[in-house]
Order: C-alpha cells, then structure tokens, then sequence
C-alpha cells in the first residue's frame, strides 16, 4: 500500500485520500476526513478495511495528542465502512439511525459481493451511537446531521471552528450520481439547498478534489436542470467522458422511475434524451440502442 501524507485543510484538519477505486479510465480518489478537536479525535468514514486505516492509526498516535476517538459513518456504502473494524478503541461509532438499519441490513451481503475490494480482515462493526436529525459535540465545534440525498441514510459533518463541510457522497465531482427515486432528487435538491445556510468555505466530497462551494453549486445546478431537460445549461457542466457517462447512467435511471410510475409519456421522453445524448456522445453500442427503442416501442402500445 503506497504511503500518503494527509492534506492539512483549516486549522485541525487533516484529509487522507485513497486510489484504490481508480480505474486506468476514471479517477475515483475517496477522502477520509480526520478532525483534532478540543475534547475529541473525529474520524469521518473508514474505506475499505483495517489496512487502510493503519497508515492513519500511526499518524494519530505520532502526530495527535491522545482523546476519546469519534468514528462517524456517512452512509451504508461499503467503501465508507468496512475500516470500523480496525480500531479496537474508541468512544462510538456514530451514524443516522438510517445508515445503522441498512448497513445491518445488506453489510454482510455487499462483504460477499464486493469482497474483492477489501484491505485486510474485514468485519463489520456497526454503529453504537445513531442520530435522526442530528448530534453535536458543542465543545468541540463539530456537528453531524442528517442529509438525504446520495442515498436516503445519508448524513454530512460540519466542523463550525474551521468552516468546512464533509458533505461525503452528496457532493460529487464532478457531477452527482443519481441512485434514488424522483421524490429523493426532490429530496437531494433540498440537501443541496440546505448546505448554502452553512457558512463554510471549504467542501470535502467524499469522491473528489477538496473543494468549496463552487462544487456544491455545481451539482445543485445539474440535479436542477437534469428533471427539467435544459440541456443546454447540462451541457455546460458535461465536460468529460467521466461527467457524460455519469449523465447518461442518470438520464436512464429517472426513465425507468417513470416506468415504475406508469407514467409513461416521461419515461418515452427520458429514454429518448438518453438515445439522443449516447448517439451524439457515441457511448452505447448501437445493439443497446436498438433494445432502448424496442422499450420506447413497448412503452407507446
């Protein structure tokens, strides 16, 4: 495992980003956000598993007075996880009760299925403390609260001292991924929105570059125009192969929440903005094509 020195953002912050999700073609670095706080050490999601976390264990001991340590769980996803198991020592692991009821749920599955990702003897460890709107830690200067939006458990850390913002995977660069229903982009642009009463100036995605709120923006304005087909202000913001295939797996996806909706003339209309932006960016092979207009074809019957 390559060695890393973390990024030093604000004060008493420290940001160590992980490859090991990168592919040749896409870039996915993950951010692991570590905050010396007052009273308490907080450590804002795991990755992958115990070896991951060793590098970060030796740094708190060699460079952090030692405090009570606080794991917070941003969401259920294994990639922000599976390193609970590494520290036999800690105050809590905090999570929305929302976050603790899936990864109860699928933890031990999406272990089996993406097994092949995993850094060291993984176990998982489930959260001991869970919050439904929020937890503070007042002398610290450190907040958790829910924040639906990437998925419905999702949950963000605002460290008030520094003005930064851990918003995890609801902040994507460079665009967001769309994984819920149509009510929950409702509920994401409401997240979104929410984030610009914080007044932080720097933004740490759980996927991405340190950032600050021009990449909120960003993302609160593609969310906005993908459900009201501007695709000329879309355009603008879709300026990789990356960015376009996210796009398109988006555009597909809130077609076929219409089709679960019957409803059917904007499941017609999405499909047909997915064939036309995969043909103009070349990203499906014309076999998919043909079965995406076979579904438009069934659809109209």
């Amino acid at each position: 495992m390559m060695k890393m020195s973390p990024t030093k953002v604000g004060s008493r912050g420290f940001v160590f980003t992980f490859d090991d999700l990168s592919t040749p073609e896409v870039a996915c670095p993950t951010n692991v956000y570590l905050i010396d706080g007052k009273k308490h050490i907080f450590l804002c999601d795991t990755f992958l598993g115990p070896q991951s976390m060793e590098q970060i264990i030796v740094f708190m001991k060699r460079e952090l007075e030692e405090k009570p340590l606080v794991i917070f769980n941003s969401h259920y996803d294994y990639d922000h996880h599976w390193g609970n198991c590494a520290f036999s020592k800690y105050e809590m692991i905090l999570s929305s009760k929302f976050c603790y009821e899936r990864m109860a749920a699928v933890g031990e599955a999406e272990l089996k299925l993406y097994e092949k990702w995993k850094r060291g003897n993984v176990k998982i460890v489930l959260p001991t403390k869970v919050f439904e709107k929020d937890y503070t830690f007042p002398d610290d200067g450190v907040k958790f609260f829910h924040s639906p939006g990437h998925t419905h458990d999702s949950s963000s850390c605002y460290d008030e001292v520094d003005k930064i913002l851990f918003a995890a995977d609801n902040v994507e660069e460079p665009i967001p991924y769309v994984r819920s229903d149509l009510e929950g982009i409702q509920t994401y642009l409401k997240t979104l929105k929410g984030y610009l009463e914080y007044d932080f100036t720097t933004l740490i995605p759980g996927h991405g570059s340190i950032s600050d709120q021009r990449l909120l923006k960003t993302n609160l304005s593609y969310l906005a125009n993908l459900l009201d087909e501007n695709d000329g202000s879309l355009n603008l913001l879709l300026k990789d192969d990356h960015s376009k295939a996210i796009h398109l797996q988006n555009l597909y996806t809130i077609a076929e929440e219409y089709v679960k909706k019957s409803k059917n003339n904007l499941a017609i209309k999405f499909l047909q903005r997915t064939i036309e932006f995969a043909n103009k960016e070349h990203l499906l092979d014309a076999s998919i094509i043909t079965k995406l207009e076979g579904k438009i074809s069934n659809l109209k019957k």
